[in-house]
């Protein structure tokens, strides 16, 4: 979200055989994102068929490698200007049925849809304003056993905060939207979802998935959208 925009390159139409790695759909320095979004995701088979939400798509990357892998996706950015781009990548890819791009005020209430498998962030959800918001609505939205999958800027030390503001030196507002992850971050999530994992990556990077797998289990069978799980 504190990236900058660029414009949209003349789309080439890619094969399937042709697919890159992983680190070119992470796009954003993946020598130090890519391990952790690697973990985060896991198998990356069990996305075939399921629904996927990514929120902060940015250029579309990480919504086309759902597409890749089976996934029906919804990427949504509040940069509509980012979007073109991302709508070129996903033509790029032959994706244009089932990867979806959509712009959004910020406003968590206003995500769309419901019954996602996955929800997917990266390096968005420490600069949300109000992060309780956004759990609460990411688990309205999750369909019962769904899994939030959270890549995210590690709380900064002195010598980090200090290149994070060198790399972000055009974002005036950067010190005052940007808080990182740190423990309390971690509980907040925790007040939201009963099954949460982290892994911490090279102090810069926290990879978290959080699930209400355990809270699923508990109660019967869904039957409706009231079933859905939520806090």
């Amino acid at each position: 979200m504190l990236r900058s925009s660029a414009t949209s390159p003349r789309v080439q139409k890619a094969s399937l055989s042709q697919q890159p790695e992983l680190p070119y759909f992470v796009e954003w320095r993946p020598r130090i994102w890519s391990p952790a979004v690697r973990w985060v995701i896991g198998d990356e088979t069990k996305f075939a068929g399921k629904r996927v939400l990514e929120i902060g798509c940015r250029y579309g990357r990480m919504s086309c490698f759902f597409g890749l892998k089976g996934a029906s996706v919804v990427g949504v950015d509040t940069q509509s200007a980012v979007l073109a781009r991302a709508r070129d990548e996903a033509k790029r890819w032959n994706l244009g049925e089932s990867v979806d791009f959509r712009c959004y005020g910020g406003d968590p209430h206003d995500l769309p849809g419901t019954r996602y498998d996955f929800v997917f962030t990266k390096s968005v959800l420490v600069v949300v304003p109000r992060l309780p918001d956004f759990l609460a609505e990411i688990k309205r939205r999750l369909a019962p056993g769904g899994e939030l999958l959270m890549v995210e800027n590690a709380r900064s030390n002195w010598a980090t905060g200090f290149a994070r503001k060198i790399v972000h030196r055009g974002c005036q507002d950067f010190d005052t939207v940007f808080h990182g992850v740190d423990s309390a971050f971690i509980e907040e999530v925790r007040g939201y979802f009963p099954s949460v994992s982290v892994r911490r990556f090279l102090g810069l990077v926290v990879a978290i998935r959080a699930s209400c797998l355990h809270e699923a289990s508990a109660h019967r069978a869904p039957t409706g959208p009231e079933d859905l799980c939520q806090k």
